[in-house]
């Protein structure tokens, strides 16, 4: 991470000293916004992250994902820039998070454009997000520049920097006041107040990161990252789908969108164990799944934010919805964070999940300020540069070529190969005799089913397409989630 992206700060936190565990946290608006750019920051990103610090990646099969982005051969890829865009996706909300006190994402601010000077002040004018990019013009895009803040815009986020928050130890977020503290103890059963201690504690980089990997998996992250405190392991229940993902009030419009799209695989079954053993599909399902990497998490809580997770990154989310308006800084700050969108310039054409892409909003610039960018035009930054799309120009996808794929139930992906697939089936102990096959289309609905199940399960490909929903009292549907394991 980059040096001048870390600014630590300290908070002061309420600890039951019988229990071990804190009660909640005391802080100004600058965690509050730490916390809710969570909510922003695309799922590859999150991987990266997780990595950097050597964390269990412990989101469903987003890091088996991540890997075989990686590990792809960039010759399948139609440019560099569109494996970077993978493994280095970019914050829709990059222009709020650059005001964050404490950045984890060493990408934000940072910049490119035409290597060409000619090019770039005179004929394109573009900017874009990746070094490994090329100009309409066929010169590199690996010129650096900055963004820079407009003063008006400095000074806190999301919510402003004046209020004071409770953080309590399953991170939600509420206004500081008597009663409710007093309620938090009272539901916590802490009659004695006396029984609390009073602690200031250090937030770095390195915490930030630990409760955002931590508010997938636990349901006290705060106690876990600060206090080192491991809860006793609990029944992992099952993950609970609302019946309808789509949010009906664009339902319709969506399927008048996307009626037309959607796209085919072969299912590899087991007869017998009922689970798919992988799938043959061609660069449409795998630009399909990568695509999951770019997806901001806030997109996915807003998805199954009704069902029941392991983790507590839904009462984040519900948080936001219930914090009173005159909390934010700005209007339509909540939703940056409710509902977040693909970053422009990262998110491909033929995109059957439908998500929102960000407002084509240009940066600006002039001769006297270049290299600096700014996101705000002002009389002497009165020029115009527009961000690249970093994808093909052609169909917009990720991967290019004719070549066919296998996808694992966990979402390792590689290209076919008859070794690989009887590798596979070694490894699961399936006989081929025992695989029958069955062609799927995948439409809008379907591939929001898959995005879910990748955030959720180690077994995307069965969850999605094999398992049936099992309903329970509440009205959603159980998918369920494989106990998690860890070595060494």
């Amino acid at each position: 991470m980059a040096e001048e992206h870390v600014s630590d700060f300290s908070i002061k936190v309420y600890v039951d000293k019988k229990k071990n565990r804190i009660v909640y946290a005391e802080c100004g608006g600058d965690l509050v916004d730490v916390l809710l750019s969570f909510l922003t920051t695309p799922l590859g990103t999150i991987v990266s992250l997780a990595r950097s610090q050597s964390l269990p990646t412990e989101m469903g099969c987003l890091s088996n994902l991540y890997t075989s982005a990686e590990n792809m051969d960039v010759q399948n890829f139609h440019s560099r820039a569109c494996k970077t865009m993978l493994l280095e996706p970019r914050n829709s909300a990059e222009t709020h998070c650059m005001n964050l006190k404490l950045k984890v994402d060493n990408t934000l601010g940072i910049k490119y454009c035409c290597s060409s000077n000619n090019c770039t002040f005179n004929r394109h004018r573009l900017v874009g997000h990746y070094s490994d990019a090329f100009c309409p013009c066929g010169k590199s895009m690996n010129g650096k520049v900055n963004l820079s803040q407009e003063p008006m815009n400095v000074g806190g986020s999301f919510v402003k920097e004046d209020i004071g928050f409770i953080i309590t130890d399953d991170l939600q977020v509420l206004c500081v006041s008597s009663s409710v503290c007093f309620s938090l103890c009272s539901k916590l059963g802490i009659m004695d107040v006396t029984t609390l201690e009073v602690r200031s504690l250090n937030v770095g980089a390195n915490e930030i990161v630990n409760l955002l990997i931590c508010s997938f998996v636990s349901t006290s992250p705060l106690s876990e990252t600060f206090l080192k405190c491991k809860p006793a392991p609990e029944f992992i229940h099952p993950v609970l789908f609302p019946e309808r993902s789509i949010d009906q009030s664009q339902r319709v419009e969506d399927l008048k969108i996307n009626q037309d799209k959607s796209v085919t695989l072969k299912l590899m079954i087991s007869k017998s164990k009922k689970t798919v053993c992988y799938a043959e599909a061609d660069k449409d399902f795998v630009n399909l799944l990568f695509s999951f990497l770019t997806v901001p998490l806030g997109h996915v809580v807003k998805q199954i934010q009704n069902g029941c997770f392991n983790g507590c990154v839904n009462h984040l989310y519900k948080s936001v919805q219930d914090l009173d308006e005159h909390c934010f800084k700005e209007k339509g700050s909540a939703n940056l964070v409710l509902s977040p969108s693909l970053a422009l310039g990262c998110w491909y054409r033929n995109d059957l999940l439908g998500i929102e892409k960000s407002e084509d909003v240009p940066y600006y610039f002039s001769s006297y300020t270049f290299p600096k960018i700014y996101s705000v035009s002002r009389n002497d930054v009165p020029c115009k540069l527009p961000i690249m799309n970093s994808a093909s120009p052609t169909d917009g996808g990720f991967l290019r070529g004719h070549k066919m794929f296998i996808v694992s139930d966990k979402l390792v992906i590689a290209p076919i190969s008859f070794e690989l697939c009887i590798s596979i089936l070694e490894e699961m102990k399936v006989p081929f005799t025992d695989i029958v096959e069955k062609s799927v289309k995948v439409n809008r609905e379907l591939g929001l089913r898959l995005l879910m199940s990748s955030f959720v399960s180690e077994s995307a490909l069965t969850n999605a397409f094999i398992k049936e929903p099992i309903k329970d009292t509440s009205g959603c549907y159980a998918i369920k989630k494989e106990p998690i394991t860890h070595t060494g």
